[in-house]
């Protein structure tokens, strides 16, 4: 499912301009495929406990597999929005509950690695899917390339249906340890009811925002540095050695998770992430230089991911997991979302598109160095 729409991200800006619409109205449908996600979110997540994690993922897998078959038949740009609203629902709930049915068949001493396995899944698909699926397209023409993707939909359905996940055995809407795993979202004094006054979570969420952000800026705009580069490297490379860095931290810092190594981690890997973007700034930077940065960007938004994660599976209330992670992954779509429209405003307005790679770059690099101070802090006090 991660291949899926990792290939459509690539896809669905080109399929929009061959019907002749504009490059803005190519950029809007991203947008209004996050928003609308987003939106859904808020409805589905909450039926987590009445229908169950299993049959919401088949739902999230399903969406995926109609959109695939109706994208062909999409004459005019209100049809193709139409289409990526369907396919928002699969957004909506499969991200955030693949990563709580891994923690659900998970021991507590290997939670960190299981997410990093499952993580080297989305930097894989990121890495080959867009070159598979294009070359594939190509080669036999995009009726193939959708009909591959409503395949490989309908594969995820197969596979979801077989497995049995330790909630569908406490009964429908139960936790991996048989407590009851309701997914209803806070109504009122919504963080607070995560623990510790909900400043844990507030955390992580602006941790996630930062991050996604820096993203949607490597996403978005990495073409704009290799455009003043020397042409050895395209954005296309770049992204594949972000995304190779992201499957080396997923395989690798899993396991640093699983021996507490989370605060010493998480501002190491904002700092990983920020070096990599002021690398793109930085003027008459050799491949080498550029292939590190995308290395150690993707190595940065992968553990980052991870830590959050970790955080959220460990000290959210069981009944409240779920929540926790789509408010998590809601972030991540409005850093994104959010990064295309104030980048692209901020390399307008500035003197000279370098300034932005540095001035993001620095902001991280403070950033980690704040939560790395606030770490310490709380160890201290906890110590007294």
């Amino acid at each position: 499912m991660y291949g899926v729409n990792n290939v459509m991200i690539s896809l669905a800006p080109l399929a929009v301009m061959d019907m002749g619409a504009s490059a803005a109205a190519a950029g809007f449908q991203g947008t209004f495929f996050i928003v609308f996600a987003i939106v859904l979110r808020t409805v589905l997540m909450p039926l987590t406990s009445r229908i169950g994690t299993k049959r919401l993922m088949i739902l999230g897998a399903a969406s995926f597999a109609a959109a695939s078959a109706l994208f062909p038949f999409c004459a005019t740009y209100g049809m193709f929005l139409a289409v990526r609203a369907v396919q928002a629902a699969g957004l909506a709930v499969f991200w955030p509950l693949s990563v709580s049915s891994v923690v659900d068949v998970s021991d507590e001493g290997n939670v960190g690695w299981r997410l990093g396995v499952s993580r080297f899944a989305t930097s894989a698909s990121m890495a080959v899917g867009p070159y598979a699926a294009f070359a594939l397209g190509d080669a036999m023409g995009t009726g193939w390339l959708y009909g591959a993707l409503l395949l490989a939909s309908c594969l995820a359905i197969v596979a979801l249906a077989a497995c049995k996940l330790p909630s569908d055995a406490h009964g429908e809407g139960a936790g991996a340890v048989g407590k009851s795993r309701v997914a209803r979202p806070p109504r009122r004094g919504a963080l607070a009811q995560f623990g510790g006054g909900g400043l844990w979570l507030a955390g992580v969420l602006l941790v996630t925002l930062v991050d996604s952000a820096a993203a949607g800026l490597v996403m978005h705009f990495s073409a704009i540095a290799m455009g003043e580069f020397d042409g050895s490297l395209n954005a296309a490379s770049y992204l594949s050695l972000y995304s190779i860095g992201g499957m080396i931290a997923s395989l690798l810092l899993g396991r640093a998770l699983d021996r507490g190594k989370c605060g010493i981690m998480l501002p190491a890997c904002i700092a990983s992430f920020g070096l990599g973007v002021l690398q793109l700034g930085l003027p008459h930077t050799s491949f080498a230089g550029l292939a590190v940065g995308g290395v150690l960007a993707g190595v940065g938004n992968m553990g980052v991911a991870l830590c959050c994660m970790d955080i959220i599976t460990r000290r959210a209330p069981l009944r409240l997991r779920d929540t926790a992670l789509g408010y998590r992954q809601s972030c991540v779509d409005i850093g994104i979302a959010v990064a295309a429209t104030a980048f692209g405003a901020a390399f307008d307005a500035a003197p000279a598109n370098y300034v932005v790679f540095l001035a993001w770059g620095a902001i991280m690099l403070c950033f980690a160095a704040a939560v790395c101070a606030n770490i310490a802090h709380t160890a201290r006090k906890q110590r007294g």
